[in-house]
């Protein structure tokens, strides 16, 4: 889990899986690429980024060091095991460490999607600010350290997040082996079906 030196600007996320892109802190023409949430060895990256998820990209989000969301009406959350999907040990290991064991197994065995509000109180954020200054403000945290203390910064968060990574690549495999045989369960499959029918449903 060597999360992505960064930041997610998020204004929503209702889900953990979504699209962002990540930005130079430095240069004055960003560059876009996609980020993956499925990443299972996250913040390999010591150098400065901003992510932005469109819709969803919770995961995403905790896997960067830094966490700025607009004073916006959203719900954020960690859905998948209310619709019936089972949540990767990785991504356990990740929300953990971002969260707390405590507000980790609260956000992620109860499913529910929070407001701005609650949200913030529960840490998803580590500040809140108005529409017009998030964008000013994923600069400042990406460039809370000059390039030259690069080396510092990554070796800071490399025993920062020591433990959490030996988990990852020490534990989280074998445990993750056995999701195709939870996505499989019948009940499982039946609250995915109902999940899909209600979106199918909302569409029309």
């Amino acid at each position: 889990m060597r999360f992505r030196r960064g930041l997610i600007s998020s204004t929503a996320s209702r889900s953990s899986a979504a699209a962002a892109t990540t930005r130079s802190a430095t240069g004055t023409r960003p560059t876009a690429k996609p980020i993956c949430a499925s990443s299972a060895t996250p913040g390999r990256r010591w150098r400065p980024s901003t992510a932005t998820p469109s819709r969803g990209g919770l995961i995403t989000a905790l896997d960067c060091d830094f966490r700025v969301a607009a004073r916006k009406s959203a719900k954020f959350g960690l859905n998948e095991v209310p619709i019936g999907i089972p949540m990767p040990a990785a991504y356990v290991e990740i929300i953990k460490y971002a969260l707390g064991d405590k507000v980790g197994a609260l956000t992620t065995l109860r499913g529910e999607l929070y407001g701005l509000e609650a949200a913030e109180r529960l840490g998803f954020f580590h500040e809140v600010v108005e529409p017009d200054q998030l964008l000013p403000t994923a600069i400042r945290y990406a460039r809370c350290i000059t390039p030259d203390c690069n080396v510092a910064y990554a070796m800071s968060k490399r025993a920062l997040q020591d433990a959490t990574n030996r988990q990852i690549d020490e534990r989280t495999v074998a445990l993750d082996a056995l999701l195709p045989n939870g996505m499989s369960d019948p009940g499982n499959r039946q609250a995915q079906d109902l999940r899909r029918q209600e979106i199918m449903h909302k569409g029309k």
